[in-house]
């Protein structure tokens, strides 16, 4: 899904169909795209008016805030409001109009690529394509416009959501825009009910690179590109069959998630997280808790679990079991010292950032993704200059990028 910073991946796209003869289906949202309109309108608002724009903001991620309560499912409507704040009926309608036609405007390069590749490339708009709903089961669609309205159009999440959904109904291969591919991929297998994730290499450069022997398995993922790095598991791309019960795994365990965040699932909240702890961690801890309960640490210790030969079935709570502790304490300390606590788990811990594949007790892990899990990085050119943004970083914070100074 096209983030709201603009069409940043249009290359990536261009990429995919020159490197492959498949159909490419670009998912995005017209509530997405509005909303991206609106942020950009209201960081021209903050340096005019630093103190309401900050007030508008601040409001508008507070939990259960009379803004968000108003808003309609997946629309930032208080970000109008503000807008067109004083304004004259007339004069919003024109408001509302012009960022409509700035709407449409930043899509059409998408209908371009789409009249010239007739019969590969399909716009799929989440809220009105034919597919919808009829042919397409939303497990979490509820959660997806959650996302889109609860913590600052929080479009990481959201995206993460979406991408399960799309798999589980259609299958395929799902990437980020901002990929690029270099080359043929070639043939894809992937095994029964399983699925391949990207893995690339560790960014972290205060971490040591790579030491010791590779294990059995390593050459079947290692490419140039991972350089002396230890291994990352990504959820940029993810290929899969429809239906597979590791996409729906995933699909389970944040429907569980969620429901004993929102408290509509009082039985698994007494046995799995009684004090509370994930919704706490879910609105401080942003970008954590985004990787733990839908993005790259949720897959990773998803193939954990099945690489213990753990029953489909349990999956899900045994992945939010072995989460609320560490978060628990993550909650307790202090942001800066969330690392040092974290090496505190345990070798597999559920919170790490990551397992480095040169430590002994973690190549059982890493043996099995090579194995059953692993997708061909050969020609994915993963470090191209539109994945430097991290949508996670510039999620909750819509276009206001410091609390403004009084």
């Amino acid at each position: 899904m096209e983030s709201a910073k603009g069409l940043k991946g249009l290359d990536g796209i261009q990429s995919w169909l020159n490197n492959t003869d498949y159909d490419v289906w670009i998912w995005w949202d017209d509530a997405h795209v509005f909303n991206g309109e609106t942020r950009k309108e209201m960081g021209k608002g903050e340096k005019e008016d630093p103190k309401s724009a900050r007030s508008v903001f601040d409001q508008s991620v507070e939990p259960g805030s009379e803004l968000r309560n108003n808003a309609a499912p997946g629309l930032d409507i208080h970000n109008l409001r503000f807008l067109s704040r004083n304004k004259s009926a007339d004069e919003k309608l024109k408001k509302a109009l012009e960022l409509i036609k700035k709407t449409q405007a930043a899509l059409q390069p998408l209908r371009t690529l789409e009249a010239k590749n007739k019969g590969r490339v399909k716009l799929c708009n989440l809220r009105k394509h034919a597919f919808l709903p009829g042919q397409m089961d939303w497990m979490n669609r509820d959660l997806y416009d959650l996302e889109l309205r609860d913590r600052g159009m929080f479009f990481a999440a959201a995206s993460d959501i979406l991408r399960y959904e799309i798999l589980y109904n259609f299958g395929g291969v799902y990437l980020d825009v901002d990929l690029q591919l270099t080359g043929p991929l070639g043939e894809l297998t992937v095994e029964q009910d399983h699925a391949l994730v990207a893995i690339e290499d560790d960014k972290d450069e205060t971490q040591k690179p790579y030491t010791g022997n590779d294990w059995a398995g390593r050459k079947n993922i290692r490419v140039e590109a991972h350089g002396q790095r230890c291994f990352y598991v990504m959820n940029n791309i993810v290929a899969s069959h429809a239906g597979s019960r590791f996409i729906q795994s995933l699909r389970q365990t944040i429907r569980l998630a969620y429901d004993i965040v929102l408290l509509k699932n009082g039985k698994a909240k007494g046995e799995i997280d009684p004090k509370g702890v994930l919704a706490v961690y879910r609105q401080k801890v942003i970008t954590g808790s985004v990787l733990d309960l839908s993005g790259p640490n949720l897959i990773r210790d998803t193939m954990y679990l099945l690489s213990l030969n753990r029953p489909w079935a349990q999956l899900p709570a045994v992945n939010l079991s072995r989460l609320v502790p560490e978060v628990d304490e993550l909650n307790r300390v202090d942001p800066k010292n969330r690392k040092a606590k974290q090496a505190e788990f345990g070798v597999h811990a559920r919170t790490a950032a990551i397992w480095r594949d040169d430590i002994v007790q973690h190549q059982g892990f890493w043996a099995w993704v090579a194995a059953y899990g692993s997708f061909p990085m050969k020609h994915v050119n993963w470090k191209a200059p539109a994945t430097k943004e991290s949508d996670c970083r510039i999620a909750g914070m819509q276009v206001l990028k410091e609390k403004a100074k009084t």
